[in-house]
């Protein structure tokens, strides 16, 4: 449900999920809300990434058989993030 802060979203966790919860966010000096926060926060930049990476090979995968550059295996970091490997 959204409101004029955001979305409102009920989470049902297992027994033993909520006390994993409850112990990983005491260990952190974390409210259990500021853990799944951060946890969801992490998850969706982590697809966000990866929805790029895939987008970058659907892309390359166009052009590889159209007679492109053969560097792609050499240079994938550059094409995948946008710089060369260090």
């Amino acid at each position: 449900m959204m409101n004029g802060n955001g979305m409102v979203v009920q989470l049902t966790l297992s027994a033993q999920q909520a006390e994993l919860l409850s112990v990983v966010a005491h260990t952190q000096r974390l409210a259990p809300i500021e853990a799944i926060e951060i946890a969801l926060t992490e998850w969706l930049e982590r697809q966000v990434r990866l929805d790029k990476a895939r987008q970058a090979m659907r892309e390359l995968s166009r052009g590889l058989g159209e007679g492109s550059s053969h560097d792609v295996a050499r240079k994938h970091d550059t094409y995948l993030y946008g710089r060369p490997a260090a």
